[in-house]
């Protein structure tokens, strides 16, 4: 055999033995490559769905907080008050603490903890991953609704008690409500005329002086409403009716709109056919014009612009009254008369239901916290 063809065959053999590993190392490379695209496609993905969660879960704890804030509508007399709210995507548990009882001259201070769980799916990767969780917190005061009255019958105008051996007007609060007495009768002074047997508060059986009368004078300052706001839209009515309308005189007598306290408002005069239902009405009557409360019983407040009479039967008004409020905005109200066997009593229960619906919660600015500690404090 001759040298060259020796070579030849020799080299055919190494040729047959060098390709298979190259084979397998270019099959170990592009291996690596894709389970490294793989590793790194997995991994984005978990970010992603962890990203997911944790959004989900501080949507969720803030709208348990704001849930609280519109669903908690009287403070609560126990503290911590713990709540677990059920809001799209998941559950927030909402706890209140009172970081600061009130005082004779500070209000209370309380901060409002959400913890929120996204509970919805596809937010974990598998089941053992936790559940993503999130909190916040925010600092908030209650503010309760306030009527300051300053008797039991307040108004404006002149008032004339004439005829009558029974009935009273009396600023003693009821026993058992919070707060203290009141005049039975307050009213510009020079301006009370009649009797004043029927009168009975802090002021004994005399009105109670609060400035000169008519738009110019200074009683017109003297009572804390703002009725030209009431009158433009700030207290929103439940119900509102029409003076004259007959149809609306029996809603007006309907037990069931005054449930739950709700404002009324008469535009127009309140004249001798409107009567409120067996028990009463409640809640805060606004009349803009004249109001003949001879058929009428309330409890709460009554708001009337402008003059007040009494006659005829039993008449009751529970909480205050105030009328000749048209005297703000520049009128002159006639004088108001009281007759028969009327009674105004002074009322600090009926008046604080009336206005609890005007309460509410206050927010501290810039009291906003995601990153508020563990917190145990009673």
């Amino acid at each position: 055999m001759s040298t060259s063809s020796s070579v030849n065959a020799w080299r055919r053999g190494s040729r047959r033995g060098f390709a298979l590993p190259m084979v397998i190392l270019v099959t170990l490379v592009l291996t690596i490559t894709v389970g490294a695209g793989l590793l790194l496609t997995a991994a984005d993905h978990s970010a992603g769905t962890d990203h997911d969660a944790h959004l989900k879960a501080y949507t969720v704890a803030q709208t348990g907080l704001e849930r609280y804030f519109t669903d908690v509508t009287a403070l609560p007399t126990t503290f911590p008050d713990a709540r677990t709210i059920a809001v799209p995507g998941g559950t927030a548990q909402v706890t209140l603490y009172r970081m600061r009882a009130a005082s004779v001259t500070d209000s209370a201070i309380y901060v409002l903890s959400s913890v929120g769980k996204a509970t919805g799916r596809g937010l974990r990767r598998s089941a053992m991953t936790p559940v993503a969780e999130r909190s916040v917190t925010q600092f908030a005061t209650w503010q309760d609704g306030v009527f300051d009255a300053d008797a039991a019958y307040t108004s404006l105008a002149a008032v004339n008690i004439k005829n009558g051996a029974s009935g009273s007007v009396n600023g003693f609060n009821v026993s058992g409500c919070p707060g203290g007495d009141v005049a039975g009768l307050a009213l510009p002074d020079g301006t009370f005329t009649g009797k004043n047997n029927f009168i009975s508060g802090t002021n004994g059986d005399t009105p109670l002086g609060i400035g000169t009368p008519g738009p110019a004078g200074t009683a017109k300052d003297s009572v804390g409403i703002d009725w030209a706001g009431i009158l433009a839209g700030s207290l929103a009515p439940d119900y509102g009716f029409n003076a004259g309308n007959n149809a609306h005189k029996q809603v007006f007598k309907d037990a069931i709109i005054y449930a739950n306290w709700p404002v009324v408002k008469i535009n127009g005069n309140l004249d001798g056919g409107w009567r409120t239902p067996t028990g009463g009405g409640r809640g805060v009557l606004i009349v803009t014009g004249d109001a003949d409360l001879s058929n009428v019983e309330w409890r709460g407040i009554a708001l009337v612009g402008g003059a007040t009479s009494f006659s005829g039967g039993s008449v009751n008004v529970f909480g205050a009254l105030i009328s000749g409020l048209n005297v703000q905005l520049g009128q002159t109200v006639t004088e108001s008369t009281m007759n028969g066997n009327l009674s105004v009593q002074y009322n600090s229960c009926d008046i604080a239901q009336a206005v609890l619906k005007f309460g509410g919660w206050r927010r501290y600015t810039n009291s906003w916290s995601d990153n508020w500690p563990t917190y145990t404090v009673q």
